[in-house]
């Protein structure tokens, strides 16, 4: 009988964003004949749900948020070290800055007691960064303890998926962490899809009273490292006939609605909320915007450009490398909604064009995001990290 190995997942939040989608494919395309899964989760519950309806086994960590809350932390990391002492899991792969940072210490601290114990059991930490938040909009003092913090998660860790370039280099001129950084593309499988009419219908019966004029989309999660203010000042500046949609929900939203009126436009910007499957709606888009500030490397834009959607985005993480301005795609610098209105503003002007890059886009992805290739790739950093 084949010995299978556990693999833990630990991640902060149980909504559905990137590093969820990540967790979940990850998860959920292991071989169950060789690998026994279980994903320890935070606060929210869509993760959880879509786990435990593909059979698999999750942790609930109550304690575990995304805001720093001392005496929740402290919480998390004991009950973290106790998981380990408990679950006895070959690998602990751990995602997104908190889940990180905490799991890394509680798993040193474990390793820590089998060294004074004089224990033979052996446990690997892998982290995978989903885009460092020392790019988000802090401090200088915040920025640098972020990146700090960032560097001790690297360091105690045997090994760390990076996800793109960008982040890569990052970290690869600081001491004692460049052997343990791997970079491994994101990957999706297929998406299933809408026709560009049902989706259409669809969101109609939902309440979006978008005229027949050209439709941005975007989705994301509401909060501002999306950027969203950015497309909305962005919206003011397009023809009339240009509407936008938003699929998602977050703690902007109000905000976000409130500069649709200051600005003119709310009565053009539809916030659709949460959608089951909401890349299903990308065809009913004419363009994808995607203003983030800070990203990882984003799945909507794979699932955006899987479906031959023209993309605009902002130069961000590791967009750059799904997007070839003029190529794939249309690059404009964060948080300038005057360049961002010019980008859509060409691509809707010049459709064919934008229909061409939307195919280039969806060739490249094909062939250099695929969810075989990811699985491969950490199953073997699984396999062959150097305990350390």
């Amino acid at each position: 009988m084949i010995k299978r190995q556990k693999i833990i997942f630990v991640i902060t939040k149980g909504n559905f964003g990137g590093a969820q989608r990540y967790v979940f494919d990850l998860a959920s395309h292991l071989d169950t004949e060789h690998f026994d899964v279980a994903v320890a989760v935070g606060e929210g519950t869509t993760l959880k749900e879509k786990l435990q309806m593909n059979g698999i086994r999750v942790i609930s960590l109550p304690n575990l948020q995304r805001d720093i809350a001392l005496f929740a932390d402290v919480k998390t990391l004991f009950a973290l070290f106790f998981l380990f002492r408990r679950e006895r899991p070959d690998v602990i792969h751990l995602n997104s800055s908190k889940a990180g940072g905490l799991g890394s210490l509680a798993f040193r601290c474990f390793q820590f007691l089998n060294f004074l114990t004089a224990k033979s059991y052996k446990l690997k930490a892998i982290f995978t960064v989903h885009g460092f938040a020392f790019y988000e909009n802090r401090s200088w003092a915040a920025r640098t303890a972020i990146k700090c913090i960032s560097w001790f998660t690297i360091l105690f860790s045997h090994a760390t998926i990076i996800l793109n370039n960008r982040d890569m280099q990052a970290f690869s001129g600081w001491p004692a962490v460049r052997n343990k950084l791997r970079n491994i593309k994101l990957g999706i499988g297929e998406i299933p899809a809408f026709g560009k009419q049902e989706a259409l219908l669809k969101l109609n019966t939902a309440g979006m009273t978008a005229g027949s004029g050209p439709l941005i989309g975007v989705i994301a999660e509401l909060h501002r490292n999306k950027g969203l203010q950015y497309l909305i000042e962005a919206l003011a500046l397009l023809p009339t006939a240009i509407s936008l949609c938003i699929i998602g929900n977050g703690e902007e939203r109000e905000n976000l609605e409130r500069l649709a009126r200051e600005r003119g436009v709310s009565s053009r910007v539809f916030f659709a909320g949460f959608l089951e499957g909401a890349s299903r709606y990308v065809s009913a888009f004419d363009l994808f915007a995607l203003p983030s500030i800070k990203e990882g490397t984003p799945y909507v834009l794979l699932e955006a450009g899987s479906q031959a959607v023209p993309v605009v985005a902002a130069d961000v993480g590791g967009v750059g490398e799904v997007i070839v301005n003029n190529q794939t795609g249309f690059l404009v610098p964060p948080k300038n909604p005057t360049l961002l209105a010019e980008s859509i503003g060409y691509s809707i002007a010049h459709p064919e064009e934008a229909r061409r890059y939307g195919e280039a886009l969806r060739k490249k992805i094909e062939t250099e995001f695929g969810l075989e290739r990811m699985l491969k790739e950490t199953i073997a950093v699984y396999a062959g990290t150097t305990r350390s």
